[in-house]
């Protein structure tokens, strides 16, 4: 503490915990966050599409 009777401190972080801090606060977490959501969302429509869909077998296949 700087000054315990005026209770004011500071601390010390290291640099990744700075940027860390900056892209939660300045919004980029919560937009990679939407954007991975869609893109898992899409990856999940195709594997229950490709799932619904039988397989193609031809007789030519060894």
């Amino acid at each position: 503490m700087l000054f315990p009777a005026l209770r004011i401190g500071y601390m010390v972080l290291p640099l990744e915990q700075t940027v860390l801090m900056d892209f939660i606060a300045e919004g980029y977490l919560e937009r990679y966050v939407q954007r991975m959501r869609s893109l898992y969302d899409q990856r999940q429509q195709a594997m229950v599409k490709s799932k619904s869909s039988p397989l193609s077998c031809s007789d030519s296949d060894p």
